[in-house]
C-alpha cells in the first residue's frame, strides 16, 4: 500500500517537474525545436551596420583643449591660459574665456569648425597674422553611452571616437552569465529600438558590432530560467543558455537527477 502511494506521489512529482521544464522552455527560448539544429547566425539591422559618426558639437559643460602654434597664452594647457592641464571648461552659456579674444562663444560648433572661428577672429583682430588653431573635445558629461543589464559593471560609458558595440560592453566588463545574447539598443531620436543578436562564431562578430553614438542607450536582458521541481535532487531554477533550448533529460541531471521516489517510465 506504501510502494503504491509513493508511486503515485513520484508520478506526479515527475510529471510537474517535466511540465515546469517544457512550459518554461517553450515559453522563454525563441528558438528552433529540440533536435533541430540551433541558429546561431548573428544578425543586426543593416541601418545600424551602416551608421555613420559625426563631428560632436561643443556643449555647455565639455572641456575642450585648444593649441595656438606659436602662441603658449593661447594654449589651454600652458599656465596662466585660465585652463587646467587638460584644456578649458565650457561655461553654461557656452562660452570660454581667452587671452586677447575675452568671451567667446563656442557651443554648437564642431572642434574643427571653432578651431576656424578662432584663427579668424585672432587674424582679424590683429593679434595674429596667420594664426593656426587645433580645437580637441577633452571631456563631455553629456557624451555617453549608458549600459543597463547583465554586464559585470553598468555605467555611463564616455563617448569619443568611434565606438562599437563590443567596446562598451569591455569597458563594463563584459557579460555575467545570465547574460542573453539579444541585446537592444535605444537611440535618441529613434522610436524603434535596435535589436543585435550576439553570435558564438568569432568570424561574423563584425556583423553584429555595430557602431554606438553618444545618448544611446544599451541594454543587456536576462535570460530566463527553467525550474525544476518534485522528485529531483535539487529542485532549482537553472538559466536558460542563450543559443539553444534546455532539453527535459537535461534539465533534469542538472537538478542532481532522479530520487528513489521518482516514478520511472515502463518499458
Amino acid at each position: 500500500m506504501k510502494a503504491g502511494l509513493v508511486g503515485r506521489g513520484g508520478i506526479v512529482a515527475i510529471c510537474w517537474a517535466m511540465i515546469f521544464v517544457v512550459e518554461a522552455a517553450v515559453a522563454q527560448f525563441a528558438g528552433p525545436a529540440v533536435g533541430a539544429p540551433a541558429n546561431t547566425a548573428p544578425s543586426a539591422p543593416l541601418s545600424a551596420l551602416r551608421a555613420q559618426y559625426n563631428d560632436a558639437k561643443i556643449m555647455p559643460g565639455d572641456t575642450i583643449s585648444i593649441a595656438t602654434y606659436g602662441a603658449p597664452e593661447l594654449t589651454t594647457s600652458a599656465p596662466g591660459s585660465g585652463g587646467s592641464a587638460g584644456g578649458i571648461k565650457v561655461g553654461a552659456l557656452g562660452e570660454i574665456v581667452l587671452p586677447y579674444l575675452g568671451v567667446v562663444k563656442v557651443a554648437g560648433m564642431t572642434p574643427p569648425e571653432a578651431a576656424v572661428y578662432l584663427e579668424k577672429e585672432l587674424k582679424d583682430k590683429g593679434i595674429l597674422v596667420d594664426p593656426q588653431v587645433s580645437v580637441s573635445l577633452v571631456d563631455s558629461p553629456t557624451r555617453v553611452i549608458t549600459v543597463l543589464g547583465e554586464v559585470q559593471k553598468p555605467e555611463p560609458v564616455p563617448a569619443f571616437g568611434q565606438l562599437r558595440l563590443l567596446d562598451v560592453i569591455s569597458a563594463c566588463g563584459g557579460f555575467t552569465p545570465l547574460a542573453s545574447h539579444n541585446i537592444t539598443v535605444r537611440r535618441p531620436g529613434d522610436p524603434s529600438p535596435i535589436t543585435v543578436i550576439l553570435g558564438t562564431d568569432p568570424k561574423t562578430t563584425d556583423e553584429t558590432n555595430i557602431p554606438l553614438m553618444a545618448g544611446d542607450t544599451v541594454i543587456v536582458a536576462k535570460v530566463g530560467n527553467v525550474f525544476v521541481i518534485g522528485q529531483v535532487k535539487t529542485p532549482s531554477a537553472f538559466p536558460l543558455s542563450s543559443n539553444a533550448p534546455i532539453t527535459v533529460m537535461r534539465a533534469i541531471a542538472m537538478s542532481g537527477g532522479l530520487n528513489f521516489a521518482a516514478a520511472l517510465p515502463k518499458s
